[in-house]
């Protein structure tokens, strides 16, 4: 249930960073090299890679 406060603003950027980082996931859980993947997606979400 979404609180009475929720911005919509950051519920959006939320929806697209997931829809960043997911795939990512999905690759990882398999076993698969994803540092440059994780570089590529700090630079699009404009946060540093430790931060993804």
């Amino acid at each position: 249930m979404a609180k009475e406060t929720e911005n919509p603003e950051d519920r959006e950027l939320a929806i697209e960073r997931a829809s960043i980082l997911r795939p990512i996931l999905e690759l990882d859980r398999v076993g698969n090299d994803v540092g440059p993947l994780l570089l590529a997606a700090a630079e699009e979400m404009g946060v540093f890679r430790s931060s993804v």
